[in-house]
C-alpha cells in the first residue's frame, strides 16, 4: 500500500501541474493578454500575436506589498513603447492592474 503512495502523489502533482499550464494558455488566447515574470526584477506585459513591454518590479520582502512595479509616464511611454502599443497607456495599465492589483503591488512612475 505504502509502495503505491509516492507515484500516485507524483502524479497528482504532475496533472495539476499540467493543468495548471492548459488554464493560463486557455486564459492567455481568451484575453490576448497576459502578465509574466521575466527574471527576478521585471514583468512583461504580452499581448497575442504582437509582442511584449517588459516592465522593472522590483520585489519586497514579507509585508503588505509584494512587489513594486515602475511604469513610465504618457510621453516616454510614447517615445520608447512599440508602435502597437502607442497611445494604449491606460488600456495596458489597467491590465497590468488587474492582474497584480493595487492592495499587494505599489505602482511609481520611473525617472
Amino acid at each position: 500500500m505504502i509502495d503505491h503512495i509516492v507515484p500516485i502523489l507524483l502524479a497528482a502533482g504532475v496533472l495539476w501541474f499540467v493543468g495548471w499550464l492548459a488554464f493560463r494558455q486557455i486564459r492567455f488566447v481568451m484575453r490576448g493578454w497576459m502578465i509574466r515574470g521575466v527574471g527576478r526584477d521585471k514583468i512583461a506585459y504580452v499581448e497575442r500575436g504582437k509582442g511584449q513591454i517588459v516592465f522593472y518590479a522590483e520585489l519586497m520582502g514579507r509585508g503588505p506589498i509584494d512587489r513594486v512595479v515602475y511604469l513610465p509616464g504618457e510621453d516616454e511611454w510614447n517615445a520608447k513603447s512599440p508602435s502597437w502599443a502607442q497611445n494604449r497607456r491606460d488600456e495596458i495599465v489597467k491590465r497590468i492592474k488587474e492582474a497584480l492589483p493595487e492592495s499587494r503591488t505599489e505602482y511609481r512612475r520611473c525617472e
